[in-house]
């Protein structure tokens, strides 16, 4: 049986392959304007991030590194900084979805139990791409919370990011980040 199983396997690889070099299998979307945009978000940064813990509190500042990468259409970023728990890793992705005519990403971290699913669009000048979600809500148990992840390029190796949350109707900065790109 394990035999089988084996050759099973063998088999649909090289099928996967086989479909590779064919000519008429089919490929990947070519990316629009809109993948082209995110381009500009890939490479190796630094960061100094100020977080506001609570509203009372004075903001920590947090540093660290991320490094962004194409595949395909999409963009992935992995993240490794400190936070206010101790050392963080956060990976985001992020794509455009031409069905939907949005912006569409997602975000992980070690420091938290739950996947943040994105949605959003670019400003009119194309410097601002701003993802909306939902969050648990630090102040309600087993609530949500809207919230706003604001990317704006500011040059070639400057970037960007702000993080809003939506209470009581009012929108409040969270976190913001200042990236520069390693030389």
């Amino acid at each position: 049986m394990r035999k089988f199983m084996v050759a099973g396997c063998l088999a649909m690889l090289l099928a996967v392959f086989a479909a590779r070099s064919d000519p008429e299998a089919p490929q990947a979307p070519g990316a629009q304007g809109e993948h082209a945009w995110l381009e500009q978000l890939v490479g190796e940064w630094e960061f100094e991030m100020d977080v506001v813990t609570a509203p009372s509190q004075s903001p920590q500042r947090l540093t660290g590194t991320e490094s962004g990468r194409r595949i395909g259409s999409w963009a992935m970023f992995e993240m490794h900084g400190s936070s206010p728990g101790g050392p963080s890793t956060g990976i985001l992705t992020l794509g455009y979805d031409p069905e939907r005519g949005k912006y569409v990403g997602t975000w992980i971290c070690s420091m938290a139990n739950n996947l943040v699913v994105y949605e959003g669009a670019l400003d009119a000048a194309g410097r601002i791409l701003t993802l909306e979600t939902e969050v648990p809500n630090p102040d309600v148990p087993g609530g949500r919370a809207k919230c706003r992840d604001i990317i704006e390029v500011v040059g070639e190796d400057q970037k960007t990011l702000t993080l809003m949350i939506e209470v009581d109707g009012e929108w409040h900065t969270f976190l913001t980040s200042r990236y520069r790109r390693k030389r």
